[in-house]
């Protein structure tokens, strides 16, 4: 029997390493197969959660929009205009090299 698997770290993991080929490479480089490469193993640590291009890209736009409304809660949560306006713009510019 296989072993079990945490679906939501490994939809992460997967959301993770879509970002990052999508900003180092564009969006063409977004493939199956070079998504399992950039997570270090086999194509099925990919096609076993999303089995094809249409459901991949489908979850990684639901993790993006969760992680967006995420970061807007923290942001209009924020207690006068002058801060929420302060971490408007720390989560618009990109601060630090990873952020790029």
């Amino acid at each position: 029997m296989p072993p079990a698997i945490d679906r939501e770290a490994r939809e992460q993991a997967i959301y993770e390493a879509a970002m990052r080929l999508l900003n180092s490479s564009g969006p063409g480089a977004l493939t199956l197969r070079n998504l399992a490469k950039e997570l270090g193993g086999s194509i099925m640590l990919v096609t076993h959660i999303y089995p094809d291009r249409e459901s991949l890209m489908k979850g990684i736009t639901k993790h993006a929009i969760a992680e967006f409304d995420q970061d807007l809660d923290v942001i209009t949560s924020a207690e006068d205009d002058r801060q929420r306006l302060r971490l408007l713009l720390e989560w618009m510019l990109p601060l630090s090299e990873s952020d790029q």
